[in-house]
Formats: structure tokens, C-alpha cells, sequence
């Protein structure tokens, strides 16, 4: 009767559906996933490979508790590298060593979303690596002057961490905010010592070699002042040095943000030239100016050419999106016939564009694309869903563009 009644009792449900049931339970409350791992090790195997797929670490505690488990886990690295999948972490100049530790763990990821807290909002300011000709295909920090590196134990910190970044990942998908060490400083001209040095992301890093998505949320005032690319009349471009889009040889969508703000009202224009256009046009103007010649630069990239085929603008905190887009679109398509011209003059290499798009239509690239978001500060992970979604609606809205020949799109997230 003892038997019969644990026959009764036995579970009858398939594993696989078993395996559902408790990956949703972890996933509803991580919390009592520990709890779930003392059932069997049957589940505890399906617990820990669930948990272990997706990493989010948002805070300085997450970040200090998920390192003390790595490190002091009977599991070995190898275990860690083939289960960690997906890892969000955010960081600061104080979480350097922290951060560098637990990325070497995790050298499988396949979708990675990095938030630097940017630098200068750490009171404990550190100078920024400035070159005047980087070596390539990478640059060691052991490379850099003394003078220039952060000073004391730190800069054992920022080693650590810019190793890990150069060596350890290789991710296809990745959401960041670039800030130290993922940018340098680097001199324009270098017969010309007194000009103010460019910032831009280091892409020689192997963070970047593997990429097929790439979300940049930077305000745009910072990825807008970037040297994308050698100007064809730059020294770099004489002398054959390589251009940084160079680095990115994988790289099919790039994504990057653009943070309008609130309409001006009409008792904030200053200048009585302006009076005769309303606040949001003169706005829009000015935005488009900034940020055209980059998106230009781009979409014109010998190197990108190739292979990428979305370039994404987000707006947000726009009361007209479609007018900024528009706007944007204009400014771009101005820009990417100068830049054609430029390389014509200094014998480069023109981009040919597939599908018999015109060059010289005024609807600009048709891999331009602009989404409005009206939730900007949820679901902007690589992986999120939301993201995807963008993705998918950004390459939906990019074929219509080709059939129609480049006529304005907008997609409202």
C-alpha cells in the first residue's frame, strides 16, 4: 500500500514542462531561487542555469554581492563563461577593480549592456589618457606617459578594467554608455600641439570587434563632437593610419540617441532676427546642425559601408519628433553630399550604395531611421524586449525606405 500510494504521489508532469514551472518562479522572484535549489539537483541545475543566463547589476551592493559569489564558487570559470549569457552592469571610477573581476568571468556573454556612471559626476576627478598617434590594432595603457594616467593604485584599477574590455568580451549585442576607460583623448593634429585634443571611443578594443548591435546612449552633445572618421583631409587619412569605424567590421546596427528637451518658449529668444521662426523650428535647425555632419560621417564610412544597414536615432523628450526628425533627415542628406564631394577631391574611395538608391536624392540615406521613445528610462538593456521591438520596427521602416526611395519615416516607440 506504501508503494502504491508513492506511485500515486510521484510528479506525472514532463520535465520539460517542470523545467518551465520553476524558471518562471525564479523569474518572478529571484529571491526564493535559492530555495527552489535545495528540492533536487535535478532543480537546482535548471534554477542556477536560469539565474546565471541573465545578470543585472545596477548598484554597488549587486555588483559586490555577485563578485563574492563568483569568487568564492566550488564552479569553475569555465562554468561561468558558458552559462553567462546576458549581463547588464553599471559602474563608476570607485567600481574599476570590481568591475575588471567579474568581466573576467564572464567571457561568453553574447549580450552585454554597460552603464558608466559618467566621470564627471565623481568628485574624485582622474585625467583621461591623451595620444597623438595611437598604435593599432590596439592600445595598452602600458603604452600611455605617467603623467597622463590616473594616479596612484587607480590606475592598477583602470588597467584591470581596460584589459578586460580589450581581451576578455566579445560581444554580439551591446547597449553602452561610453565614458572611461572605453574613450580616449586624441590629439587632431600633432603638428599642432595647442589645439584642444577630440574625445572618442576607443573601438580598437576587442569589446567592439565582434558587434552586430550597437546602442550608444550618450547624450548627443558628447557623441556628436566624436572623431568618427578620418576627414579626408586630415593627417590620419595622408599617412593611411586606419579610421576608428574601422574596428567594427561586424557592425549591421548602430543605434544612437538624441535627448531634445522642452520647447523654448517665445520670451527666451534673445535675438529679434530670430523672431520671424518659431522656437521648435530654430531648435530643430540648430540640433540638425550638431548632429547631421556626424550621422553623415557615418552613413558615408567606407568601412561601414559594407555591412551596415540601420542607422537608428532615438528621440526623446520631444514635443514635435516628427519635425526633429525631419529636420535631422535634411541637415544629413546636406551633409552627405559635401562629404561625398570631400572624397572625391582627396581621391577616396566613394561608397556605393546597393539596390540603385540615387546619391544625390534629397530624401538622404534610407538607413537612416528615427524612432520617438516615450519611455526613455525603461527596457534599454541590449536584450530587453523593448529593444528588439526597435530593431525589428527600425529594419521594417529601412526596406520601405529603399522601395520608396528614401521618403521620411518615423516610428513611435
Amino acid at each position: 500500500m506504501t508503494k502504491l500510494l508513492k506511485l500515486v504521489d510521484a510528479p506525472t508532469l514532463p520535465y520539460d514542462v517542470l523545467r518551465l514551472v520553476f524558471e518562471e518562479a525564479t523569474r518572478s522572484d529571484r529571491r526564493k531561487a535559492t530555495k527552489y535549489t535545495l528540492v533536487s539537483k535535478l532543480i537546482r541545475h535548471w534554477v542556477e542555469n536560469y539565474l546565471y543566463s541573465d545578470v543585472q547589476l545596477y548598484s554597488e551592493k549587486s555588483v559586490r554581492k555577485f563578485l563574492r559569489t563568483l569568487e568564492s564558487s566550488t564552479k569553475s570559470k569555465f562554468f561561468f563563461s558558458t552559462h553567462i549569457k546576458s549581463l547588464t552592469i553599471a559602474y563608476d571610477v570607485r567600481d574599476f577593480e570590481w568591475t575588471a573581476r567579474i568581466l573576467s568571468f564572464c567571457s561568453g556573454v553574447d549580450t552585454l549592456t554597460v552603464w558608466a556612471i559618467p566621470s564627471h559626476r565623481i568628485q574624485d576627478r582622474h585625467p583621461i589618457p591623451v595620444i597623438s598617434n595611437p598604435p593599432y590594432p590596439t592600445r595598452h595603457p602600458y603604452d600611455l606617459p605617467q603623467f597622463i594616467l590616473p594616479r596612484h593604485h587607480l590606475y592598477d584599477h583602470y588597467n584591470s578594467l581596460y584589459d578586460a574590455f580589450a581581451n576578455y568580451l566579445r560581444p554580439k549585442h551591446l547597449a553602452v554608455l561610453i565614458d572611461k576607460p572605453l574613450y580616449i583623448q586624441r590629439m587632431p593634429f600633432p603638428a599642432h600641439p595647442g589645439l584642444a585634443p577630440v574625445m572618442s571611443p576607443d573601438f580598437s578594443l576587442g569589446l567592439f570587434s565582434n558587434l552586430t548591435h550597437l546602442s550608444i546612449v550618450n547624450r548627443w552633445t558628447e557623441w556628436s563632437a566624436w572623431s568618427w572618421s578620418w576627414s579626408a583631409a586630415s593627417p590620419d587619412a595622408a599617412t593611411g593610419a586606419p579610421s576608428a569605424l574601422n574596428f567594427l567590421p561586424k557592425l549591421t546596427h548602430l543605434s544612437l540617441e538624441i535627448q531634445v528637451g522642452k520647447r523654448l518658449p517665445v520670451s527666451k529668444v534673445l535675438s529679434p532676427s530670430l523672431t520671424s521662426a518659431s522656437p521648435p523650428s530654430r531648435r530643430n535647425q540648430k540640433l540638425a546642425e550638431h548632429v547631421g555632419l556626424s550621422l553623415s560621417t557615418i552613413l558615408t564610412s567606407p568601412e561601414l559601408i559594407p555591412h551596415l544597414c540601420v542607422l537608428l536615432c532615438v528621440l526623446s523628450f520631444d514635443e514635435e519628433p516628427h519635425c526633429t526628425a525631419q529636420a535631422i533627415r535634411e541637415e544629413t542628406a546636406r551633409n552627405l553630399a559635401m562629404v561625398r564631394t570631400e572624397q572625391k577631391l582627396h581621391s577616396f574611395p566613394t561608397p556605393q550604395f546597393a539596390l540603385g538608391f540615387p546619391l544625390n536624392s534629397t530624401a538622404g540615406d534610407p538607413r537612416l531611421v528615427f524612432a520617438y521613445d516615450r519611455t526613455p528610462f525603461s527596457e534599454r538593456e541590449a536584450g530587453s524586449p523593448k529593444v528588439w521591438d526597435m530593431w525589428r520596427s527600425a529594419e521594417e521602416i529601412m526596406r520601405l525606405q529603399w522601395r520608396d526611395h528614401g521618403t521620411g519615416a518615423i516610428h513611435g516607440q
